[in-house]
């Protein structure tokens, strides 16, 4: 088990950062945070922690357009 997450970055954030969510993969969990608001160690920053399958469903459900409306 890893001790943080290790977050990856929106491609669509113009490769500025200022308005992105980071999302995380953390043992079997998802954490998503603000890039505005992530410095310091993990837990020194909010964030949203959702089971990995959660995370998932969501994702699949947004990629198949079950969410547009």
């Amino acid at each position: 088990m890893s001790s943080e997450p290790v977050f990856r970055r929106s491609s669509y954030s113009n490769g500025s950062g200022a308005n992105c969510v980071d999302v995380g993969a953390w043992n079997d969990t998802v954490v998503l945070r603000d890039s505005k608001d992530c410095a310091g160690d993990f837990g020194a920053y909010p964030t949203l922690t959702v089971p990995a399958t959660a995370w998932t469903a969501f994702t699949t459900d947004v990629k198949a357009g079950r969410l547009d409306g």
